[in-house]
Formats: C-alpha cells, sequence, structure tokens
C-alpha cells in the first residue's frame, strides 16, 4: 500500500520582481487603510462605542446559531480579527 503524499498549498510563483509603481501603489494602499481604520476608531471612541475590532467579534456571535460561540469558535472564525479581544471574554452571549 503506497503512503499518500501529504496536500500541499498551492501559491502563484512570483516570476518577476514587481515594478517600483507596483510598490509605491501598495504602500499607498496599507497607508490609506491605516488612516481610514485611526479615523474610525477615533469616532467609535469620541461616541462612547466598542473599538473596532469587537464588530468582528459580534458579527460572528451574531451569524452562529442561537447567538453563542465559546470563545475557541470566535478565534477561529473568518473575519474574527487576528489579534487578540477583550471582547471574547466578556459579554453574555460569549461562553468559555
Amino acid at each position: 500500500m503506497q503512503k499518500s503524499k501529504p496536500a500541499r498549498l498551492w501559491l502563484p510563483r512570483c516570476t518577476r520582481k514587481p515594478t517600483a509603481e507596483v510598490v509605491d501603489a501598495w504602500i499607498s494602499l496599507l497607508r490609506t487603510e491605516r488612516t481610514l481604520i485611526d479615523k474610525v476608531e477615533e469616532r467609535l471612541k469620541r461616541a462612547g462605542l466598542p473599538p473596532l475590532d469587537w464588530y468582528h467579534v459580534l458579527n460572528e456571535v451574531d451569524r452562529a446559531p442561537k447567538s453563542r460561540l465559546r470563545q475557541a469558535q470566535v478565534r477561529s472564525a473568518p473575519s474574527s480579527p487576528s489579534t487578540p479581544c477583550a471582547a471574547w471574554s466578556t459579554g453574555s452571549s460569549v461562553t468559555g
């Protein structure tokens, strides 16, 4: 019996170095994203609302059956933030 080979993750090959214009465009995009996120965070704070990352968690809880998730389920959800969030361990709908 042959051993099966492990699945390989397919990634496209970069065949050439990106042009300076492409690099500049990406840098500009990332800076713009950061600026917009900072502005949204500041407005949420001034309005007395939770930080933006909390909304990712709240969205996952809302989409879950009976609006209940375990902490580990929120962390592994596709749209949850990549950084730890205090909301994961607070609130009556998130169970631990």
